[in-house]
């Protein structure tokens, strides 16, 4: 085992992952080479101590948020490497400051590509580690397009249709922006209703206007584009 390898892995211990986990991560291939390319153009697995588990995914950082015994690092896992990775190593676009893009809608629409690919990735690599079997179901509530509502949609199930369907990657990419842009709640803040969509759109608009009146952000109806097919 090289100098790389076993900083890694260290890395991965530090940051909660327990010994079964870090072993899946180093057997998977696809899952090895994406890590050491992550870390050989300048990234890192980083722990943080915190009061609650989570995991944020960056081109130069991915961090695992570890609460204090006995709470468990519940995102220190193969699965949501998987996730960051995609957020870390893929979608340029996606960490662009608002004031690059020309409207709202051009930066959200960034942001929510990224996420498609983050799930993409976490996707094919959760694959590559059961051997090409299907992964576990990833269930997100998606905003209904008829109403305020919302509906469980398998992430990973909707990939796996589309894919055997013969669609192509960007068209499962623009797919899965639009369901990340009705995922509902966006979990931005206490109390906070919002779709992720609603909340670019607002973020976008804050930091591209000043002192102007901020209109209230619409609802990204599921009838356009791609994920009209899927209904």
């Amino acid at each position: 085992m090289g100098w790389l390898d076993g900083r890694i892995l260290r890395d991965l211990k530090h940051a909660g992952f327990a010994k079964a986990e870090r072993q899946a991560v180093r057997d998977t291939p696809a899952m090895w080479a994406q890590l050491s390319q992550f870390y050989a153009q300048g990234g890192s697995v980083e722990r943080v101590d915190a009061a609650f588990s989570g995991a944020t995914g960056a081109p130069q950082q991915i961090r695992f948020f570890c609460p204090p015994p006995p709470a468990a690092c519940a995102h220190s896992t193969y699965d949501a490497l998987a996730h960051e990775l995609g957020h870390a190593l893929q979608c340029p676009a996606q960490w662009q400051p608002a004031a690059h893009f020309d409207s709202a809608q051009a930066y959200a629409h960034a942001r929510e590509l990224g996420e498609a690919h983050a799930w993409l990735n976490q996707y094919r690599l959760n694959q590559a580690w059961q051997g090409g079997a299907p992964p576990a179901a990833q269930v997100l509530l998606i905003e209904n397009d008829s109403d305020f509502g919302a509906t469980p949609v398998d992430i990973f199930a909707r990939i796996a249709q589309r894919e055997a369907a013969g669609w192509a990657e960007a068209q499962i990419l623009d797919e899965l922006a639009m369901l990340n842009a009705n995922m509902y709640p966006c979990g931005m803040g206490e109390g906070n209703l919002k779709t992720y969509g609603q909340c670019n759109r607002w973020a976008a608009t804050g930091r591209t206007r000043r002192g102007g009146v901020r209109s209230r952000p619409a609802r990204i109806g599921l009838s356009s584009r791609s994920v009209s097919r899927a209904r």
